[in-house]
């Protein structure tokens, strides 16, 4: 299989899995998928008494024929379902480490 429908279909599937395996009292939380643009959010949205919640959870783009992971706010470890999916690490960019550090991780650096 071509790899940006793979990283499509798992991306979906991961982030659809997070967002209906979620409880939240107060928030409903929302997988948005742009594929004509290649991101991908999960983010929690509601309101909690007055208090307004939107809060990114994940987001995770494809650009340069690689899985970058913009955000990972989860206690789910999205980067371990990527791989255990089948995705390389060379193939996936741990965009919330500076370009500095990137080097120093398993994964590719851009």
């Amino acid at each position: 299989m071509e790899a940006l429908p793979l990283y499509r279909q798992v991306i979906t599937r991961v982030l659809s899995n997070l967002a209906e395996s979620s409880v939240r009292d107060h928030a409903e939380t929302l997988p948005i998928f742009d594929t004509a643009h290649d991101h991908y959010l999960l983010l929690d949205s509601g309101w909690n008494g007055i208090e307004r919640i939107h809060h990114i959870i994940a987001h995770l783009r494809i650009y340069n024929d690689k899985i970058w992971v913009e955000v990972d706010n989860t206690d789910q470890k999205i980067v371990q379902q990527l791989l255990n999916a089948g995705i390389a690490k060379e193939s996936i960019v741990l965009a919330f480490y500076s370009p500095q550090k990137r080097p120093f991780t398993e994964f590719a650096v851009a």
